[in-house]
């Protein structure tokens, strides 16, 4: 991977990230693809997915949009400021559209359609890319994971005309898929007309406050790399198995063992492969296990470096290494239990056994809730709840009284008159 600044129609420039085919298949195909990530984020956070295309021989450009990653500078598009993410801005002038158009004319041959992919607001950017009679026609093939994307008016994704696949974990917390779903629809009765245009990976994560949808990321990649238009991988959708083994030349000389991530049905290693299939712990525990080494032999900087400036083996197993640590959000991070059993809080937990032993809720104590109320601090009546207030906000004075039924408690907070 290198860095590469693409200037934007006069507008500025923005960094990207880009991915050559030839760098891991020794061949470069003339197919690109466009990533772009989800907002607060950055470019290097879709790596996980660049593999799939480099196996299939594409160059892949990730983008950092104006004000994240790399693409903060004055000499930026919007002076290195955020653009507005909402998805009713992705095409107005100079917006998120007029960028992806720049960077896919720096990067692909006139008339060249390329495949874009996207997270979150990236999503979203690939769904108004992929309706916009401006913009369409440069668009071949689109992956949205959790788009962010509102509809402006009734069943505008009829106007996408490229083939879709559409993925999502109804259990993540920021992107409803209930209320996404119709959506959905839309795109399917529309697409669904031409055969095989449209696809979708909808999971389910039981355990997503643990774990987020990162345990899917194997089948995520699977379909991916199936829409794309690969070959049958050979993945297990539901164990974590040690891949054959390889003797193989690193591109510095060095002697090195290679580990096929993707191995197509049918080839020769497809038909070995059953042969050294073994059970291993999971990919999440051997990079936090491969993550305490590096810290102990003070080589994080080094693995860190990789990713950003280095090359060959040594970034891949950078990147391999960082893109399958678990998630610790404020969510699964409830419990310090989740560092023990990630082997990362390795001391015994004072007193752990009695604070276990403590009701999550007690009368008296303090909750956070949603209310209306007068959010300026310092006025009088400062998060206290006014039944006419058209502001609602999360208010940190408010008392759990008594639990009524599963899912519903009674608080009590202080008010104030209108």
């Amino acid at each position: 991977g290198r860095r590469v600044r693409v200037n934007i129609n006069g507008l500025g420039w923005v960094s990207t990230l880009v991915f050559e085919a030839g760098e891991a298949e020794g061949d470069d195909s003339g197919k690109v693809a466009l990533g772009f990530h989800g907002y607060p984020s950055e470019a290097a956070s879709l790596v996980w997915i660049v593999p799939v295309f480099l196996h299939l021989k594409y160059k892949v450009i990730l983008v950092d949009m104006p004000g994240c990653g790399l693409s903060t500078n004055k000499g930026c598009v919007n002076g290195g400021r955020s653009l507005k993410t909402r998805s009713e801005y992705n095409l107005a002038k100079n917006g998120a559209c007029e960028i992806a158009s720049g960077v896919i004319n720096h990067f692909c041959k006139r008339g060249q359609k390329c495949s874009v992919f996207g997270y979150d607001w990236g999503a979203g950017i690939c769904l108004s890319l992929a309706r916009s009679k401006r913009h369409r026609k440069s668009v071949a093939k689109v992956i949205s994971f959790h788009p962010s994307y509102n509809c402006e008016k009734r069943d505008e994704l009829k106007e996408v005309r490229a083939p879709t696949l559409l993925i999502w974990c109804k259990e993540d917390q920021f992107h409803s898929w209930g209320r996404w779903k119709a959506n959905a629809k839309v795109l399917k009765e529309q697409l669904g007309k031409a055969k095989k245009t449209y696809s979708e990976y909808i999971f389910s994560e039981r355990e997503y406050g643990k774990y987020g949808w990162h345990r899917h990321l194997e089948n995520i990649r699977v379909r991916a790399y199936r829409f794309i238009g690969g070959k049958q991988a050979a993945v297990d959708r539901k164990e974590a198995f040690r891949r054959a083994e390889v003797a193989a030349m690193s591109t510095d000389g060095k002697a090195v063992t290679r580990k096929d991530n993707i191995i197509l049905e049918g080839s020769e290693e497809a038909l070995n492969q059953s042969k050294v299939f073994e059970r291993l712990e999971t990919t999440s525990e051997k990079a936090l296990r491969d993550f305490k080494a590096a810290f102990r032999e003070n080589r994080l900087e080094e693995l860190i470096m990789a990713v950003f400036r280095g090359s060959g083996n040594k970034k891949q197993e950078a990147l391999s290494m960082f893109s399958r640590l678990p998630l610790l959000s404020c969510t699964n991070l409830l419990s310090p239990e989740v560092l023990v059993k990630l082997g990362l809080w390795t001391h015994d937990l004072p007193h752990w056994g009695a604070m276990r032993a403590i009701p999550k809720y007690f009368k008296g104590r303090k909750v956070l809730v949603r209310i209306p109320t007068q959010p300026v601090p310092g006025k009088h009546g400062y998060m206290n709840y006014v039944a006419s207030s058209p502001y609602k906000r999360v208010s940190h004075k408010a008392t759990y009284v008594k639990g009524i039924g599963k899912d519903e408690i009674t608080v009590d907070v202080p008010t104030m008159k209108d």
